[in-house]
């Protein structure tokens, strides 16, 4: 075996543990890593979207990524006691040599519950607005 791939135990995720159990729930798959702690969880949440999109320059797949983003904000003053949790909802892609990042954010737990399919359509649909709204997104850059 070559040292230099010597598996590692996967840290716990943490953080926003009961937003993490229902997108578990839902089909999404978790990233866990030290990177993402400074929102006060150490993992984030994605799948590929159902809905047809167009395509990424990129990827070059017909299918966007919708990926989670929790937060959890330790502070005596928030609403409700000691801790705000929410979530940033994204999807991303490039375009005519532009990436570009669409997202709905600071949805509490329960909102995103309530809203997590309506927002992955309005998401879906603005990037496919983006890319079918004119020769620059599907051909390049105006300055070109």
């Amino acid at each position: 075996m070559n040292e230099q791939y010597i598996k590692t135990k996967e840290p716990t995720p943490y953080g926003c543990d009961a937003m993490r159990e229902w997108l578990l729930s839902r089909g999404f798959k978790l990233v866990v890593g030290a990177s993402h702690a400074y929102r006060g969880c150490n993992w984030y949440a994605w799948r590929k979207s159902t809905l047809p999109a167009e395509e990424c320059e990129l990827n070059q797949q017909p299918t966007m990524q919708i990926v989670i983003y929790p937060w959890r904000l330790e502070q005596t003053d928030a609403p409700g006691g000691g801790a705000w949790e929410s979530a940033q909802i994204n999807v991303s892609g490039q375009a005519g040599g532009q990436w570009f990042s669409l997202e709905a954010t600071s949805l509490t737990d329960k909102e995103l519950r309530r809203r997590l399919d309506f927002v992955e359509r309005s998401l879906v649909a603005a990037w496919n607005a983006l890319l079918r709204g004119g020769d620059e997104a599907k051909h390049g850059r105006s300055d070109e």
